[in-house]
């Protein structure tokens, strides 16, 4: 990932895609985990014209190969991993290349006594702050850390914002693996496993290494990285996790985008995949 220059393009459109879920009534699992925090972080032209049903059907139409049936998937399986960290009381919730993700506005409760730290790249994180204040977000209870994944030392960026290296910690990774260089994605994976404390991860990737057509430019972002689903078991598995599971695109079907009649909702993008590891 090169020197960021401007906001993430790429993390305003899944905001985008996230705000136009929230007009869904479809009684599918994936939508009882809406995002009603999304639109805070859309230009505000665009925030007025989300209430026009042929605006949201022309931009619905415009998202690619799923786009938007995989974003509702996959809002639901990371809000479920974080509301798991919720429960469980874990003491540490590292949300990584953050974006506009709103799970520690959403969900924010006095029952949970850890911390969160958001990390992304200088100037997405600084116009998220913007766009927070700018729509009374409380969001004092985040830490905010800056970081480059391609040049800067993970764990490092982060005891400066008082993370334990000593506590069991929760690692979310949306929407990014797919982005960086397989040396970037690994030395991440090792950061994580060099903390003293139990770590769980989970994130999203691309299900297969990327094809020359994959290495173009979308948005602001290029494709970098992938691994078919087997790959990435023992990928994980050298560098030390002990326990991976992966969900496929069938599954996340399955799970989030099938109605009770067995029909599902869309097409999934079916070249992404989700994992968690511990």
């Amino acid at each position: 990932m090169s020197k960021q220059t401007k906001a993430s393009e790429t993390a305003l459109t899944t905001a985008l895609m996230r705000a136009l879920a929230c007009y869904c009534a479809d009684d599918i699992q994936g939508l009882t985990y809406k995002d009603h925090l999304a639109k805070s972080f859309l230009p505000q032209e665009q925030r007025k014209k989300l209430d026009e049903s042929l605006y949201r059907n022309a931009v619905k139409s415009k998202a690619r190969n799923g786009l938007f049936e995989y974003i509702i998937a996959r809002t639901a399986y990371f809000d479920e991993l974080y509301l798991q960290g919720l429960a469980e009381n874990i003491p540490q919730i590292v949300i990584l290349g953050a974006g506009y993700d709103t799970r520690a506005y959403r969900y924010q409760t006095k029952d949970y006594t850890g911390k969160v730290f958001e990390i992304d790249a200088p100037l997405t994180q600084k116009n998220k702050i913007h766009r927070l204040e700018e729509n009374e977000i409380p969001h004092k209870h985040v830490n905010f850390v800056p970081i480059d994944f391609e040049i800067e030392d993970l764990v490092e960026g982060l005891t400066h914002h008082k993370f334990d290296e000593n506590q069991p910690t929760l690692w979310l990774w949306e929407g990014v693996t797919l982005y960086l260089t397989p040396e970037a994605v690994t030395k991440t994976l090792k950061d994580i496993l060099s903390t003293e404390g139990e770590s769980m991860v989970g994130f999203d990737f691309l299900a297969s290494q990327p094809s020359r057509e994959e290495l173009i430019q979308r948005k602001d972002e290029q494709v970098l990285f992938g691994l078919d689903p087997l790959q990435m078991v023992s990928f994980l598995k050298e560098i030390g996790f002990n326990n991976v599971m992966v969900m496929d695109w069938q599954e996340m079907n399955q799970h989030y985008l099938t109605y009770e009649n067995g029909e599902i909702f869309g097409s999934i993008k079916k070249t992404m995949a989700f994992v968690n590891a511990s």
